[in-house]
């Protein structure tokens, strides 16, 4: 009862303010189902319905227009192009529509992830490699662009929470001594 009685307003305000920001950045009305209406409502549209468009962008035939289908990104993620055809690839049509596309998936999802769990950075990454002149010209192997990727997302991000908890930690280590 004498350290809640020593605590001033102040305190007692950036308590309540940390608690506010905590609930704001880890709760979402998806994740925390404020609305009570399940996964989904008006202001979320249909994640299936999303995803499936932004896959429409590999098959547009607007956009993949020259290049040839064994040479094309695919759901799977995958850039097949073998290393003898990269000056062709990277000189010409493939690649612009390449990129064309991965704008166009980029414009409906910022942050859609293939079926090989690869993201939008990993081909462009990829791409950006097998295009180079240096040793990995020709090398279009998106899985090492993944695994390369992965340590640095999990590292890259830390939870709102964790923040907020040191403050009050601080704060309350402060208020003690």
């Amino acid at each position: 009862m004498a350290f809640s009685a020593s605590i001033n307003t102040w305190h007692w305000l950036l308590l309540v303010s940390t608690m506010i920001y905590m609930l704001l950045f880890t709760c979402t009305s998806v994740t925390c189902n404020i609305n009570g209406e399940g996964e989904t409502d008006d202001n979320f549209p249909d994640p299936g319905h999303v995803f499936n468009k932004a896959l429409e962008c590999l098959n547009d035939k607007y956009i993949y227009s020259s290049c040839d289908e064994e040479h094309r990104l695919t759901q799977n993620g995958e850039l097949n192009v073998p290393p003898e055809y990269a000056d062709e690839y990277c000189n010409g049509a493939c690649l612009t529509e390449t990129y064309l596309v991965l704008d166009c998936i980029d414009d409906v999802i910022k942050y859609f992830v293939f079926y090989n769990k690869a993201t939008l950075r990993d081909i462009r990454e990829t791409i950006k490699c097998g295009c180079s002149y240096g040793p990995k010209r020709g090398d279009f192997n998106v899985e090492e662009h993944i695994r390369a990727d992965e340590g640095v997302a999990n590292n890259s991000m830390i939870n709102p929470f964790y923040y907020a908890l040191l403050l009050i930690i601080i704060v309350g280590w402060h208020r003690l001594f």
